[in-house]
């Protein structure tokens, strides 16, 4: 067999076919994938193959002997004798039983590799699939801690003032737990240098890990409720919510299959990608 008959690739294959043809049999035969002297041998051709059809000056020589060879061939044939066509027929049908032998043998590894790959997987899935439950718990929780909220009635304790360079001033309240920054607009009746008010607020607060999220309190006859975190909550919940959708089909798939398998990895990646998302927001304050 030729180099191109080694690849499985047309005479006039450019590159990045051959690359591509290439990087799929060492997929195959390499040591590391398949451990038959068989397989060691026939990767020892393919690199060679490579070597030569991959590098523009090494194929030229190498299409130039060939052609030389063959030439040289028939015209020595051509000089003592003419080749007759049963000949011609047994060289090329000798080619094609060649050619489908490596088809065949080709073939069959690919189909072990794929039969070892579905067996790892098989084994591995039972405990993927428990990883699962552990993900739809998570998940749960965290839509939980954003859909479900508690309140807590308190009262303020201490407060102050702060000036901003330019005359503007910046108000601070606090109970027990937490202190919160007033936005810009809102006065309290509050007397900043007796801390003498107990001024009656009210948090809502996260079911789950106990996040401040607003206060509401008293602002003249009014009351007013200000937002305590900078945490999005509009986007995390959904990958928390398809995470739980992806985790619980897993967990009803009790026999592996494909689908099983890939959507069972799909629920962790989800998972991993809104504890990230979820991870890089700021500003919350936990009311314990």
């Amino acid at each position: 067999m030729n180099y191109y008959q080694i690849l499985g690739v047309r005479e006039d294959a450019g590159y990045d076919e051959i690359k591509r043809a290439y990087r799929k049999l060492m997929k195959i035969y390499h040591p590391d994938k398949n451990s038959t002297a068989a397989a060691a041998e026939f990767s020892k051709k393919i690199n060679e193959a490579y070597e030569v059809l991959s590098d523009t000056l090494k194929r030229a020589q190498y299409d130039t002997q060939r052609h030389y060879t063959s030439s040289s061939r028939y015209a020595y044939q051509d000089a003592y004798r003419e080749t007759s066509d049963r000949e011609r027929r047994e060289a090329e049908a000798r080619r094609q039983r060649e050619a489908e032998t490596w088809r065949r043998y080709r073939q069959k590894q690919e189909e072990e590799t794929k039969a070892g790959k579905h067996q790892r997987r098989q084994a591995i899935y039972p405990v993927i699939r428990w990883l699962n439950l552990a993900v739809a718990i998570v998940s749960l929780l965290f839509l939980l801690d954003n859909y479900v909220s508690v309140t807590r009635n308190s009262s303020i304790t201490a407060g102050w003032r702060v000036g901003l360079t330019g005359g503007d001033t910046v108000d601070f309240l606090r109970d027990n737990h937490l202190a919160f920054e007033l936005p810009k607009g809102v006065r309290v009746n509050y007397d900043y240098d007796r801390d003498s008010l107990r001024m009656p607020v009210q948090f809502t607060i996260s079911s789950v890990r106990h996040v401040a999220k607003s206060v509401v309190i008293k602002d003249g006859n009014r009351l007013v409720q200000i937002p305590l975190t900078s945490t999005d909550y509009q986007s995390t919940p959904f990958w928390w919510m398809l995470s739980l959708l992806c985790s619980v089909v897993v967990l009803f798939c009790k026999d592996y299959t494909d689908t099983a398998y890939k959507l069972a990895l799909v629920s962790l990646g989800l998972l991993l990608f809104a504890w990230m998302s979820f991870s890089g927001h700021h500003g919350e304050q936990f009311y314990r």
